[in-house]
């Protein structure tokens, strides 16, 4: 009897957004929207490999609706952003590679469009729409969407900002004395250095905070973008931390260096993807976040707003895997990258799902059932429409165009009307990676390389690991996606490469990869 109840339990909690109804005459919810820079999906513990710990998103997880198949708009940072803040792909603003990236270059196959340097004014954020309906609108941390003063969060809908202009990872510092990035040097909404070695995390946590417990005095609902910079690289943490992870590192993992493979498609070859976690620092550090987070969660119960607040908690893409990115001091291998998203084939950078497939959860007390698991297919555009819909807003017209809201599965009250996914990078990046669209429909998954002309199809029901092309065996389903996305990019107008006159075989750096001698 026993065991058939246990059964049960786990089918019910098993059940496609599984979720509570929601209580009559609710308040407008609040709305805290964390986002993890470069976490992959396999990097927290509660989906991981067992080498990372993450006990405060275990625990949030176990408390909320987990989506095993949710993406970010882009494998990069910026149009992800981007795309988050206005529910739009990345090819209908242009943002299509990180902002600051130039072009490859005459020693690659294809030219690059031109990336569009900063969030378009005429974009409306989400932050502008739920201030308009009244709401506090907060933004701690990394934007990324602009250098120049107008593109702040503060011109795009937030009234509350701190630590944009602090630089932390790509050239900073993760520990105070914090150091400025040289493109942004706005002095009120920068973080003042605090006390010395002060972990960057739990400076961003007080500053959230801070903005939080104003909003509840005031008896205000709000949104709050909590945007971290952790785990961009160069990744840094506390060395008793890493200790603790080379001993683990030592007990759990074989002698020898950890397995990789060349990335790529099939004429060219691309950059070692890792595919083991193997990196003491990384995991330090994401144990250090998962700290600082916890922080957070633990205040909102405290202050009496966690049953109407609205948790989201998810990556801007996919897990650096192709790079080792330790500061100098932790002495890390070579050999070791950053982490590994395994059986996710690729990583940041990549259209393959290592480089989209981002963690996502979702808690909301009352109306979320916790511990439940939702298979739906989700992008984080869709945050767009689902706060719109739970503050009781509608969207203005032309507004959130690539948002669904995901109230009915985070409510149980139905699933999503069929679509399509759609992804567009027309730029090489720095990762590895190479030019492509991306049409999901259903379980399949068509990936259209720029330098190839040719199409890769897979199904991912049966082959998340992307390496069992079908592209020859199943012709007609791989025609049909190709057209779709053909007329999607049609439609929204997506900018592409063209053939480079000056390509030269003879110095493209894929065609001669580095030797293992150049690499150290």
């Amino acid at each position: 009897m026993r065991a058939a109840f246990t059964w049960l339990v786990v089918f019910f909690s098993l059940l496609p957004c599984a979720a509570a109804p929601a209580p009559a005459g609710a308040t407008r919810p609040n709305f805290v929207f964390i986002l993890v820079d470069d976490l992959g999906w396999r990097d927290p513990g509660f989906s991981g490999t067992g080498y990372c710990e993450t006990p405060h998103l275990d625990r949030l997880r176990q408390q909320g609706m987990w989506f095993p198949q949710a993406y970010s708009a882009s494998p990069y940072c910026s149009p992800s952003r981007a795309a988050i803040q206005t529910g739009r792909n990345p090819a209908r603003s242009g943002i299509t590679m990180f902002i600051g990236y130039g072009r490859a270059g005459v020693m690659r196959q294809l030219v690059e469009p031109l990336n569009v340097s900063k969030l378009p004014a005429d974009d409306v954020t989400i932050g502008q729409a739920l201030q308009e309906a009244g709401y506090a609108t907060g933004f701690s941390g990394k934007w990324h969407l602009g250098a120049d003063r107008d593109s702040f969060p503060d011109r795009h809908g937030y009234d509350h900002v701190r630590g944009v202009a602090t630089g932390a990872g790509a050239g900073g510092r993760y520990f105070s004395p914090y150091v400025q990035k040289a493109f942004a040097v706005l002095p009120e909404t920068n973080l003042p250095d605090g006390p010395r070695g002060e972990f960057i995390e739990d400076r961003l946590v007080n500053e959230s905070l801070s903005f939080i417990r104003t909003q509840v005095h005031a008896r205000r609902p709000f949104l709050l973008f909590h945007c971290c910079y952790a785990m961009h690289d160069p990744i840094d943490a506390r060395d008793e931390l890493v200790a603790k992870y080379r001993a683990k590192l030592e007990r759990i993992a074989p002698a020898g260096e950890p397995r990789s493979v060349r990335e790529g498609y099939v004429q060219f070859s691309g950059r070692a993807v890792a595919l083991e976690q193997r990196n003491p620092v990384f995991a330090a550090m994401l144990e250090m976040l998962d700290a600082s987070l916890g922080r957070l969660l633990d205040e909102m119960d405290r202050l009496g707003i966690a049953d109407n607040t609205v948790i989201v908690f998810t990556s801007d893409n996919g897990g650096l895997a192709t790079k080792n990115t330790a500061v100098a001091r932790h002495a890390v291998p070579l050999s070791s990258h950053d982490t590994a998203n395994a059986p996710l084939r690729g990583g940041k950078g990549y259209l393959f799902e290592g480089g989209i497939r981002v963690p996502l959860l979702v808690r909301w007390p009352g109306r979320v059932a916790p511990g439940s698991i939702c298979e739906t297919p989700v992008m984080l555009t869709d945050f767009y429409a689902t706060f719109l819909e739970l503050a009781g807003q509608a969207p203005r017209p032309n507004q959130a165009l690539d948002s669904v809201s995901l109230a009915p599965l985070l409510r149980g009250t139905g699933p999503l009307a069929p679509r399509s996914l759609f992804w567009h990078m027309p730029q090489y990046g720095t990762t590895g990676d190479f030019p492509g669209s991306v049409i999901r429909q259903g379980d399949f998954k068509l990936i259209h390389f720029y330098e190839e002309e040719r199409a890769h199809l897979y199904d991912l029901r049966q082959d998340v690991g992307e390496r069992w092309d079908l592209a020859e065996t199943m012709s007609e389903k791989a025609a049909e996606l190709r057209r779709e996305l053909d007329s999607w990019r049609a439609t929204v107008a997506a900018k592409s490469p063209s053939p480079n006159p000056n390509y030269d075989p003879a110095i493209d750096p894929r065609l001669h990869p580095p030797t293992r001698a150049n690499q150290r």
